[in-house]
């Protein structure tokens, strides 16, 4: 009969087994595949990496971790819950930002946005993102650009926590202002004037919106929508807060992959010069952009 040494030692090695890094980051990877998260192999190692404060490497050679809250975050992403949501932080131009629940989360696509607005060199420029979300466009402008004055403007007061916070976690010193684009620019600063208005707003049409994935469902529906056409918040940017740009001033928008040509058509319609679209590295139009030279 085993003495209780063999029995101790046994348990041992099934705790050893259980608690092993790389099994364990295999079972997520089985978690992720079965609910059919193509990704399953990268955000299972993002997972990893971040409940169990290890990294692959470390799985790789066998390192003993505690599993649940890795597996517990598996399942939520097996669920449908966003990467980005469950660990509470996304990369965005090389800067680090929270992100949950109240706000859109930064994708590659804006950092386009970003690339056609930096080529501005001019110093103590007084720009405004509205529709801020995370606050990601406007504090990376400013961490760019430290003379920049940089206000960051949304309707969602949760949002404009987590912009709060990106610019306190990114050292920038910026304003925050809450408010409703549809209400027009007046509304809120009738005696201020911006060099550069920047803006990611919501633009997926409502046919489009039955396409998404489970995922960017999960995001925010305000940030998402933009009406039948998409068009809804274009339409009021450039008809109206095209009047807060100092003359000679710029609006730069980001824009869906099929709503390019017709928000070049509308600051066209509203007398906005030198449109101009530019498109990421996968060629497709990512920002449309335009002057004010007239006065009001």
């Amino acid at each position: 009969m085993p003495c209780a040494g063999f029995w101790k030692i046994l348990s041992s090695v099934s705790i050893a087994l259980k608690n092993n890094g790389f099994e364990t980051m295999k079972k997520g990877e089985r978690i992720l595949k079965d609910a059919g998260v193509s990704s399953y192999v990268f955000d299972s190692v993002c997972l990893f990496e971040h409940f169990c404060k290890k990294t692959r490497t470390d799985a790789v050679l066998g390192c003993q971790v505690l599993p649940e809250p890795f597996l517990d975050g598996c399942k939520r992403r097996a669920g449908g819950t966003p990467l980005q949501y469950i660990l509470g932080e996304w990369e965005f131009y090389g800067l680090d930002f929270f992100v949950d629940e109240n706000v859109l989360i930064p994708r590659a696509d804006t950092e386009t946005l970003i690339d056609f607005v930096i080529k501005n060199k001019e110093k103590n420029l007084r720009v405004l993102d509205i529709c801020t979300g995370s606050g990601c466009i406007g504090i990376t402008l400013k961490k760019l650009n430290p003379s920049w004055d940089v206000t960051l403007a949304d309707i969602s007061e949760g949002a404009l926590g987590v912009a709060k916070k990106n610019a306190d976690r990114n050292g920038c010193n910026v304003y925050i202002k809450q408010c409703d684009l549809k209400q027009g620019y007046a509304n809120y600063f009738e005696k201020q004037s911006f060099d550069i208005i920047v803006s990611n707003p919501p633009y997926i049409t409502k046919k489009d919106m039955a396409l998404l994935s489970r995922e960017v469902k999960n995001e925010p529906y305000i940030a998402l929508y933009g009406g039948e056409d998409g068009l809804d918040f274009y339409k009021v940017l450039i008809k109206d807060w095209s009047h807060a740009l100092k003359a000679g001033g710029l609006m730069a928008l980001e824009v869906g992959y099929d709503t390019a040509e017709p928000v070049a058509k509308l600051f066209k319609q509203y007398n906005m010069e030198e449109i101009q679209k530019t498109q990421d590295l996968n060629k497709i139009t990512r920002v449309v952009s335009a002057k004010k030279w007239q006065k009001d």
